[in-house]
């Protein structure tokens, strides 16, 4: 599950906890998970174009081909138009297209959220992977601000860029922070013995652990640099240390340079991110690019490890340098000194507990507290 889909179904577990009744449109089939959450699925339409799977498409084609489903349309109305809703929330610009279609038919007095997970047009602008996607994803996020009611963002610095993009009030739009489930990474660290087992590794190895959806260009970037400049610094440790990558979707590229290495592994999707976290001596995050906050270094802080970051992976989070992590302007060789320092066991240690303190303030429950009466002030406008 990559982080914008992450935050949806946390945030949306979360309410449902606090007595909310919430359901999730959601590409797949439909279920219900508790008595106040449920799934009601919509064909995908990314799906019904056939997968070249020695040359996948491109992570945002698939992406932003739901803008146009006519299958969630379908479902938003079909849902909407039977039960008694007050606010409908949309995830992502992808989304606003077809809540466009059917707002005509939806009742007068639902109230629309406009949910940004990052900046995603200046996130597709600054990658410049897909120039002729920038402009539809510009129009899709200016749409979707203009209909909504009110808006969400992650941090302080992506509201101030949302107002300024949008040309709207920042009265319009409200801070609602990724949050972190402590029943999930909030345990202290387990040992990984296990693990080194499972991978082949030798007993006393060191492992540093990075993830996210690799199909995300700055993702992808992050862990490129992993395998081509920041674990080549490592071949003659003793004993040595090895850089685990997780995530969906890994190009052929990184799949190659990680071939070169005796000392990276390309794991490819984990059904169970918190074991790899908690089994790892250091997690890693050395962005260079894309926008919002991260949930990874929240479930970082949370589970405990030391963290070795760059600015631009900690922007939004208010993390202290050397206080919660340790954190570089760029990936040279003080970035791979980083590590090391991370690895000793006083520095892991502080940084470990130090992490653990800052990521109680994210928890979901508490960031739901907050939402709850923004939910009812909005429903009280006439």
């Amino acid at each position: 599950m990559g982080g914008a889909s992450r935050r949806v179904f946390e945030m949306a577990s979360a309410l449902a906890q606090a007595n909310v009744d919430v359901v999730l449109i959601h590409a797949g089939s439909s279920r219900r998970l508790s008595r106040n959450l449920q799934i009601i699925g919509f064909r995908s339409l990314e799906n019904l174009i056939a997968r070249d799977t020695a040359a996948a498409r491109p992570f945002a084609l698939d992406t932003y081909l739901s803008s146009a489903n006519p299958w969630l349309a379908s479902a938003l109305v079909k849902y909407l138009m039977s039960k008694n809703t007050d606010i409908l929330q949309v995830e992502g610009p992808w989304s606003s297209f077809p809540v466009a279609a059917v707002l005509p038919s939806l009742p007068g007095n639902l109230r629309l959220i406009y949910d940004f997970h990052n900046v995603e047009s200046e996130t597709v602008r600054q990658a410049g992977s897909f120039p002729l996607a920038w402009p539809w994803v510009l129009f899709l996020e200016r749409e979707a601000v203009r209909r909504a009611d009110l808006v969400f963002c992650v941090s302080e610095k992506d509201r101030d860029s949302i107002s300024r993009l949008h040309n709207i009030s920042q009265a319009k739009v409200t801070v609602v922070p990724n949050g972190v489930s402590k029943e999930a990474f909030g345990m202290p660290g387990v040992g990984g013995d296990g693990l080194r087992r499972k991978l082949g590794l030798p007993p006393k190895s060191k492992l540093v652990f990075f993830h996210g959806a690799l199909g995300w260009k700055p993702n992808s970037d992050a862990a490129l640099a992993i395998a081509r400049s920041i674990a080549p610094e490592f071949n003659d440790d003793v004993p040595g240390t090895f850089f685990l990558i997780a995530g969906p979707n890994p190009s052929r590229r990184l799949l190659k340079e990680a071939e070169r290495m005796r000392n990276v592994s390309v794991l490819g999707y984990v059904a169970n991110i918190q074991e790899y976290i908690s089994c790892s001596d250091v997690c890693i995050a050395p962005l260079v690019g894309g926008g919002g906050t991260r949930l990874k270094m929240l479930e970082y802080l949370a589970a405990g490890k030391p963290i070795v970051a760059t600015f631009k992976a900690a922007e939004g989070l208010a993390l202290r340098d050397h206080s919660e992590c340790l954190l570089f302007d760029n990936l040279g060789e003080g970035f791979a000194n980083g590590i090391r320092e991370a690895l000793s066991p006083e520095v892991s240690a502080r940084l470990g507990s130090s992490g653990r303190v800052f990521a109680e303030r994210f928890e979901w429950s508490a960031i739901v507290r907050s939402i709850i009466p923004i939910y009812d002030s909005l429903l009280q406008r006439s």
